[in-house]
């Protein structure tokens, strides 16, 4: 309950944001040109939210608390960024794509999700934070490759460029490591 909550909370974050600043950067590649756009994908960039849930509920106690930290931790640094550099990425047209199906989720996906708010990608940070649910279990592997997916499809939807996907990355990667050494920190000043 408390992930479903916290996504929720970050959501509603996001959209906030989102609507508050308009974008003045793009940090686009030549690399984000060769990527294809593969609409398919879709079903792996919105595994994310299934990938949460798991993570939250295979979480210990203390790697719970260690997401709650870096989640949060996270957000702030996300919403400082996306309202000091607002960048945004150019998505292909809808129309191009042939599957009725695909092309209603992908209008309905961008309708709640717009190309503001791209740097960093969020959708990547909390993926790489919540992969600490997933540490020292049975099925890790198989985590990370998920993980390693889910961070790729932002970039195969369209939804991010490469420069996204790594600044997400880096800030769930970085969020974990300051939320384990805080948490540590706590605990050794509360016992003593």
């Amino acid at each position: 309950m408390v992930t479903l909550a916290l996504m929720l909370v970050g959501l509603v974050c996001f959209r906030l944001v989102q609507l508050s600043v308009t974008p003045v950067h793009n940090f686009e590649t030549a690399l984000d040109h060769v990527i294809p756009f593969i609409p398919g994908s879709l079903a792996i960039y919105l595994s994310f939210f299934g990938f949460l849930a798991v993570g939250g509920a295979r979480a210990t106690p203390r790697e719970f608390e260690v997401i709650l930290f870096a989640t949060m931790l996270a957000l702030i640094i996300a919403f400082l960024c996306f309202s000091l550099v607002p960048a945004a990425v150019t998505r292909p047209d809808v129309s191009v794509i042939e599957s009725e199906f695909l092309r209603r989720r992908f209008t309905r996906m961008r309708g709640v999700d717009d190309a503001h708010n791209s740097f960093p990608s969020l959708h990547v940070a909390i993926t790489w934070v919540f992969l600490e649910g997933y540490r020292n279990k049975r099925g890790v592997g198989l985590a990370v490759v998920a993980a390693v997916l889910i961070s790729v499809s932002t970039l195969t939807v369209k939804q991010h460029c490469v420069a996204d996907v790594v600044g997400g990355m880096v800030l769930g990667w970085c969020a974990v490591a300051v939320a384990r050494w805080r948490l540590t920190a706590w605990a050794a000043s509360c016992s003593s």
